[in-house]
């Protein structure tokens, strides 16, 4: 009879809002477990996130030059 007294009072106490503050405490409990994950996923995947970012310049640049020669070739010039 005592676990199920001591679970209906767990039961209670985490359903029942006590504090108008306590939505604030649980807002602030998800932005730090979101943090975390991001922290972590950006801990195991740094050097792809790294590499994406490095070569990032020299395609835009190819695609630069690409459009540039496929609007002077169509008479567009640029």
């Amino acid at each position: 009879m005592f676990v199920s007294e001591l679970f209906s009072y767990l039961w209670a106490a985490l359903t029942v809002r006590r504090q108008s503050g306590q939505g604030l405490v649980e807002y602030a409990l998800i932005l730090v477990l979101i943090s975390i994950v991001a922290i972590v996923i950006m801990t195991l995947m740094g050097t792809q996130i790294t590499n994406i970012f490095t070569r990032a310049p020299t395609r835009w640049a190819g695609i630069r030059r690409f459009w540039s020669h496929a609007d002077a070739a169509a008479g567009h010039g640029v």
